[in-house]
């Protein structure tokens, strides 16, 4: 076996740097399972995005649950992603969708919630909005492409995501009968 042969390996070189972005992809997607599956999930706070909208449906079908419900949402936002996307449009985003669908799937096998940890939704909303914040800022700093910003690369995020979140929040208004989020009496 000459150099020639290792040039042509299908199998990626592993490097210090691919390590570390390996882990802190990892890192950042279970911060995120966590503070959804644990915090967002039982107290019903709504704040959009995929698991937000999986909360929504399962209101309406109590049998399935909102971790199989963002799974399911999860695949099928995938197949739309590669037809319209095509098949490039992000290793990482494919991975990430996966493994946040699996993490929380598997939080809900092995620690069934049946109610909040706490009586105090103002401290578990913290919880549920800085878990998944720094779990998604660890996702974007280590690669985590954003299908919609690698083909559009000078779109606005901020304003995408504040239209899309608020937009999901007015419609769990009616849903789970209050905007308070279980802050009014």
């Amino acid at each position: 076996m000459g150099t020639d042969d290792a040039k042509h390996s299908c199998l990626p070189k592993i490097t210090a740097g691919s390590c570390k972005t390996f882990l802190t992809v990892n890192l950042g997607v279970l911060l995120l399972s966590v503070g959804v599956y644990f915090f967002k999930f039982p107290n019903n706070f709504t704040t959009g995005g995929v698991s937000g909208l999986s909360m929504l449906i399962s209101s309406f079908f109590p049998t399935l649950t909102p971790a199989t419900l963002m799974a399911a949402i999860n695949m099928a936002l995938l197949v739309v992603g590669f037809i319209f996307l095509s098949r490039g449009f992000g290793f990482w985003t494919v991975y990430c969708s996966l493994m946040f669908s699996f993490e929380t799937w598997l939080l809900e096998k092995i620690y069934p919630m049946a109610a909040p940890f706490t009586d105090q939704p103002l401290l578990e909303l913290c919880f549920a909005i800085m878990l998944p914040a720094v779990g998604s800022a660890l996702l974007f700093n280590g690669h985590w492409e954003g299908a919609v910003c690698q083909r559009q690369p000078d779109c606005p995020v901020v304003l995408l995501g504040v239209w899309h979140e608020g937009r999901a929040v007015l419609f769990a208004g009616p849903v789970h009968e209050s905007l308070c989020g279980g802050f009014c009496d």
